[in-house]
């Protein structure tokens, strides 16, 4: 039988693994060249599982966490190649964008999507009407305009 002594079935087997996503990030979807990155998934995956409540959020915000890194990996992958090709490329009829920057806002809109699924979006902030009255109420300063006279 094929494998490593102790350890079960043949190498690149990702059954009873942990954390799936990171062995298939690490052994199977990155090129050599591109492994640079798997850290800064896995810290990213880290991060968001923190945000989303711990290690004992539910299988589906797991999920989504996964979606987001992958994204996250995609939009690094899409940034490396602007760094090295350039974000313009001259052409014979003049120059033009490079089409990884159309990939690179779907991506980044896609994460954003995903980010928001977990409750991480932005929240305007909500204030009441006693919250307001009470700012005017403790503030005595001259001409303030609360109609109190604070010259006595």
């Amino acid at each position: 039988m094929a494998g490593k002594k102790g350890r079960s079935g043949p190498p690149g087997n990702l059954n009873n693994v942990q954390h799936p996503w990171r062995s298939f990030w690490t052994r199977r979807a990155l090129r050599h060249q591109d492994k640079w990155m798997v850290p800064f998934l896995h810290r990213y995956a880290d991060e968001l599982t923190a945000d989303a409540g711990g290690s004992d959020i539910s299988s589906g915000k797991k999920h989504v966490i996964e979606v987001a890194q992958t994204v996250r990996g995609c939009s690094m992958l899409v940034l490396k190649e602007l760094k090295e090709k350039g974000i313009v490329i001259t052409t014979p009829d003049g120059w033009e964008m490079h089409p990884g920057l159309k990939e690179l806002s779907r991506f980044l809109a896609l994460e954003l999507k995903a980010l928001g699924m977990l409750g991480l979006e932005r929240h305007a902030k909500s204030i009441s009407v006693a919250d307001i009255m009470s700012k005017y109420e403790d503030d005595d300063t001259p001409g303030n305009g609360n109609g109190k006279d604070t010259s006595e």
